[in-house]
């Protein structure tokens, strides 16, 4: 989460960035078990995905089997996903 005094800086001057900040802790983690891609936090912080869109033409995709869990998300160019 940005300050208001970096949401300034960043809004005087364009193009610069800020600097990165280092999280100790997860805030959220999705496995997409659930078949799609509104899936749950299963962190315990309860940031669940509550909507899914596209800014165009191209929802994003659940598919089943993916690498590292049973299911993945494919994005597009203008897809995404919204939690809390």
């Amino acid at each position: 989460v940005l300050s208001a005094g970096e949401v300034a800086a960043l809004h005087n001057t364009p193009g610069t960035t800020t600097p990165n900040v280092v999280v100790t802790e997860a805030v959220a983690h999705y496995n997409f078990n659930n078949g799609t891609a509104q899936a749950a936090d299963v962190s315990g912080y309860r940031n669940d995905i509550v909507s899914l869109g596209t800014f165009g033409s191209n929802d994003p995709e659940f598919h089943s089997g993916g690498v590292a869990s049973a299911g993945a998300v494919e994005f597009f160019g203008d897809s995404f996903l919204t939690a809390p």
